[in-house]
């Protein structure tokens, strides 16, 4: 019988982070670049008629989604532990519940698509492309759904890098053919729902090889199709919703209740400062990413105490780069924003600098949380992020009502951020998986004093707002190095450095069995 291969060694690691970060980067250069040619070629107005599109599946796709990652879960595991008769019986009852849910969808869809204009206001000019666009990305989030489970064997052999070559090629090939499909057909709204559809089709038919190359025993056969599995899938997928939509209060309510309570002109300001906090959480996400199959499988293999090791390490090391960047773009925030936006918006600095500094002690969460769907707890997931978003919409209406507006809203979010990452998570890992919460307060400690040390650093060097050149910056940056370093080797006591170096050794020693 086939032995289900996955490879957690660093090479694995380092070769999933590249691709990651080349995924990423195209992303990035794609929202530079392409956007502005959609707005300049349809307006603004179709543009945002490109974006209303995906209404109708967004709050549902929270639902799939989670069920998609609790089948995933269970999946991976027994994948891992090379179990082909359990993982048949979850593929098979997976592929039968999504094509139910999907049929449970579709009158519903149906029905929103012959009265779109209740929820929509469109031009009628563009009625019938619109609806044709419409029903495009309803086929495609219906399709991504049924077949997202054949990519499952991906990401338990931790095969992130094919996944994000995937990403790569299919966002150039969307770009090239939107661009040549407008230049000669015009701009037409349903040449986006066309050809975004022809690349999910495509995706798919990849998606089936790709399973058939990595888990060739995993079969679907009706008989296989068990209840047993219906039920703790159903349990993790509805936490895992809980935790969505007590995460959607903390990234969608802040420039709403801002728009709302205080003022649109400080919501437009509020949200365009949101730029860097997002994008540092981004690189943080990016690397929960690649750690977290690392935890899947070992956990399926029993390797306990390496998924503890693995988690204490990856989000030191995270905590510290990121607490380095940070510290840096706090010492140059004033420039920056005088250079990005212009002298006006310098008063708002000191908001920036909050908003960056905080994610130096709770960036480590991006890691953490990903324990709790690997052993199957996604309930402290849940209250996790339920918790903590309700207590940043009381805590900000209550700061706005005390008349600290702007002000008041980001301190509630710090709040409930702080609230989530560096108690409530922690804490409830502690309990489960057994590392005492003193390892936890140590990070956080130690990424506090190499913020510290970074912030120090540049107010010898930084001239005022007026006179900053990224040159100066770049010179910030490199001393901060040279002073943060001995501080870090300082920090990490013997023992945790013996535990890295074994740590490193023991990933090399799979890497060369792999090899």
């Amino acid at each position: 019988m086939q032995k289900f291969h996955s490879d957690n060694s660093v090479k694995r690691v380092m070769k999933n982070g590249f691709f990651t970060a080349l995924r990423f980067g195209v992303y990035l250069l794609t929202g530079i670049f392409f956007i502005p040619f959609l707005v300049k070629r349809y307006g603004s107005g179709e543009y945002g008629l490109i974006a209303l599109a995906g209404f109708l599946t967004q709050y549902v796709g929270m639902i799939s989604g989670c069920v998609g990652s609790a089948i995933a879960r269970y999946l991976n595991i027994a994948l891992n532990r090379n179990d082909w008769k359990e993982a048949s019986e979850i593929f098979t009852t997976a592929l039968v519940s999504i094509a139910g849910l999907v049929l449970i969808q579709l009158p519903i869809y149906i029905f929103f698509v012959w009265k779109l204009d209740w929820l929509i206001d469109f031009p009628l000019e563009v009625a019938s492309d619109f609806r044709i666009l419409v029903i495009c990305n309803i086929l495609i989030f219906l399709i991504s759904t049924l077949t997202g489970v054949l990519f499952t064997p991906l990401g338990a052999a931790n095969r992130l890098d094919l996944g994000a070559k995937i990403d790569v090629v299919r966002q150039i090939l969307r770009v090239v053919l939107l661009v040549g499909s407008i230049h000669f057909l015009g701009a037409r709204l349903w040449i986006i729902g066309v050809v975004d559809l022809g690349l999910t089709l495509a995706n798919s038919v990849l998606g089936f090889w790709l399973y058939r190359r990595f888990a060739s025993q995993l079969e679907f056969r009706v008989g296989l199709f068990s209840r047993r599995w219906i039920r703790p899938v159903l349990d993790m997928a509805g936490w895992s919703l809980v935790s969505m939509l007590g995460f959607s209060l903390f990234v969608k309510t802040d420039v709403w209740m801002i728009n709302r309570f205080v003022s649109k002109e400080m919501s437009g300001v509020y949200a365009a400062l949101l730029v860097w906090p997002n994008l540092v959480k981004q690189v943080g996400g990016m690397v929960g990413g690649l750690v977290a199959p690392v935890f899947t499988i070992d956990y399926a293999k029993g390797n306990l105490d390496r998924m503890r090791n693995t988690c204490l390490i990856s989000s030191q090391i995270l905590s510290y780069a990121v607490a380095y960047g940070c510290g840096v773009f706090v010492v140059g925030s004033s420039g920056l924003i005088h250079l990005w936006l212009g002298k006006e918006f310098i008063e708002y600095s000191f908001w920036v600098k909050l908003m960056v500094g905080q994610l130096a002690f709770t960036i480590s969460g991006s890691i953490v949380w990903h324990i709790f769907v690997t052993i199957g707890k996604t309930k402290y997931m849940g209250l996790g992020n339920l918790i903590p978003g309700t207590v940043n919409i009381i805590l900000s209406l209550l700061l706005i009502h005390m008349g600290y507006g702007t002000l008041g809203v980001l301190c509630g979010t710090l709040g409930a951020v702080f609230l989530k990452e560096n108690l409530l998570f922690p804490i409830w890992i502690s309990k489960e998986v057994g590392i005492p919460y003193a390892k936890f307060v140590a990070i956080y400690l130690r990424s506090g004093v190499v913020l510290g040390l970074v912030y120090v650093s540049g107010r010898f060097f930084l001239p005022p707002a007026s006179d900053f050149s990224i040159i100066r910056l770049a010179t910030v940056a490199l001393v901060s190095i040279v002073v943060i370093l001995p501080a870090v080797y300082l920090m990490t006591g013997r023992v945790e450095r013996s535990a890295i170096y074994q740590f490193i050794v023991t990933r090399i020693g799979s890497w060369k069995v792999s090899a």
